[in-house]
C-alpha cells in the first residue's frame, strides 16, 4: 500500500480477490430456476386443483343420478308388487296399471336403461294379456321378477360405476 498526493492506493492481487465480485453465472441460473420451478409447481397445483374439483363434481352428479334412479325404480317395484297382490281385484287393479303408466312415461325414461325399458314393455303386455284372460297369473308374476332382475342388475351397474372411480 503506498500514498499518493492524499489518495489511498490499494494495490490487489492479480487474481483480484479483493475486487467486488459481479453476480456471476451459476449464481443467476440458479435462482432462474428455482423461480421456474416454483412457478412450475404453482401452475401444477392450480391444475391438480382443477381435475379434482371435476372428479368431485362428476362423482357427486352420478350418486345422485343413481339416488334418483333407486328412489324411481323403489316405486316401480311397489308399483308392480302391489299388481301381483291385487291381481283379482278390477278396481285396485285400474288404478295400479294407470300408476305403472306414470312411471313409465315420465320418471323411468330419466333413470331406465334399455333391458328395463325392455321388461317393462313385456309387463305391460303381459298385464293386458292377463286382463284379457289370455295369460295366466304365473305369466305376469314370471315377467315382475324379470323386471325387478332388470332393476337390481342396473342399480349393481350404476353401484359399481360409482365405486369404480
Amino acid at each position: 500500500m503506498r500514498r499518493t498526493r492524499n489518495r489511498l492506493v490499494i494495490f490487489t492481487s492479480p487474481n483480484n480477490e479483493n475486487r467486488p465480485s459481479s453476480p456471476n453465472f451459476i449464481d443467476i441460473f440458479s435462482k432462474l430456476i428455482t423461480a421456474l420451478v416454483a412457478a412450475g409447481g404453482f401452475i401444477w397445483g392450480i391444475i391438480k386443483f382443477q381435475e379434482e374439483q371435476r372428479f368431485n363434481e362428476t362423482h357427486e352428479f352420478r350418486i345422485r343420478l343413481w339416488e334418483k334412479k333407486l328412489q324411481t325404480y323403489s316405486k316401480l317395484v311397489d308399483v308392480t308388487g302391489n299388481i301381483i297382490i291385487s291381481r283379482n281385484d278390477s278396481e285396485s287393479l285400474d288404478s295400479l296399471e294407470n300408476e305403472f303408466d306414470l312411471l313409465y312415461y315420465s320418471s323411468m325414461i330419466m333413470v331406465e336403461d334399455e333391458n328395463v325399458e325392455s321388461k317393462m314393455i313385456h309387463f305391460k303386455e303381459a298385464l293386458s294379456d292377463f286382463r284379457n284372460e289370455i295369460k295366466k297369473e304365473q305369466y305376469l308374476k314370471r315377467k315382475q321378477i324379470h323386471l325387478i332382475e332388470a332393476v337390481k342388475e342396473s342399480l349393481r351397474a350404476g353401484q359399481k360405476l360409482i365405486l369404480d372411480e
